[in-house]
């Protein structure tokens, strides 16, 4: 097994306007910013797979728990894919767990921005919204649920080999469930699921979700100079052990672990590697690991 320290390290989205993301998540939904550094030089390129790559990157919290790595890319170009809710294998989207559920509404609602109409929305339970890159976010009341990344797979048991069997995550509840997808003609439907539940040591949660009558679509997103939600990545106590143990097991990766030489985890290392689905995940192993 990979030697997990506690938790999910972050969330990777990529987004057309990095300014305007950090200032509408910090004020709509009461984000705090951990830092704001470029991302450039021969090791991002390798680790990425992308030559030439040049970024600003944004970590931002919403609880302390939590947290997002948020790209503006300037090199290569970035690239677009049809952004829908669910549509795709892989990151769907991020749920957010806050307090004041009509107070965001009313935000969103003067910012412009699209919702998605739910059966909970009328209750004040849950706000679903598209922000300016068209990225989606759902957002739930405390007392209805948890913060959570939803990912969307093919087949729960050989995702859970991965996610609790390798990467060290406990499994939870397996529940049937009802939720939201855009199809590839636009049109939103209600489809019916399965959600299988893991869970960090510290509280976070990825809810792995298998349609049962919707077949998705092949996942996009290959690379991070794709706009939208991207990739996972969870904090190792040694990245080439867990290296060693993802490449016995056949999965494909885009580098070996590489040094971090500059943002808030220089000294570090880290890799990219997918899992069966094609979604992206990185292994992050922080210059204070134990």
């Amino acid at each position: 097994m990979v030697s997990v320290v506690n938790d999910i390290f972050h969330v990777g989205l990529t987004v057309e306007r990095i300014e305007w993301h950090k200032e509408f998540l910090a004020r709509c939904l009461g984000m705090e910013v951990l830092s704001d550094s470029p991302r450039q030089g021969d090791w991002i390129s390798e680790v990425t797979g992308l030559p030439g790559f040049r970024a600003r990157n944004v970590y931002m919290t919403p609880d302390g728990i939590n947290r997002l790595e948020m790209f503006e890319i300037a090199h290569p170009p970035l690239k677009d894919v049809p952004l829908s809710l669910g549509t795709c294998l892989g990151v769907s989207h991020m749920r957010i767990a806050a307090g004041d559920i009509e107070g965001i509404r009313a935000r969103v609602s003067g910012e412009g921005l699209s919702t998605v109409e739910s059966p909970d929305m009328t209750a004040g339970k849950t706000l679903i919204f598209q922000d300016l890159s068209g990225l989606f976010w759902e957002i739930v009341s405390h007392d209805t649920g948890n913060s959570a990344v939803r990912v969307v797979v093919s087949d729960l048991d050989r995702s859970l080999e991965l996610y609790a069997g390798l990467l060290g995550l406990e499994p939870l509840d397996r529940v049937d469930d009802t939720g939201i997808v855009q199809d590839d003609l636009g049109n939103r439907r209600p489809v019916a699921l399965q959600v299988q539940r893991v869970g960090s040591a510290c509280g976070q949660f990825i809810d792995l979700c298998q349609y049962k009558d919707f077949v998705p679509l092949a996942n996009p997103r290959d690379r991070i100079n794709y706009r939208g939600f991207h990739h996972i990545a969870f904090r190792v106590a040694d990245a080439a052990g867990a290296f060693d143990s993802i490449r016995s097991r056949g999965y494909r990766y885009v580098s070996e672990p590489l040094s971090i030489p500059e943002g808030p985890n220089r000294g570090g290392l880290l890799f990219y590697f997918y899992d069966g689905d094609g979604t992206v995940l990185e292994c992050l192993q922080p210059p204070y690991s134990a």
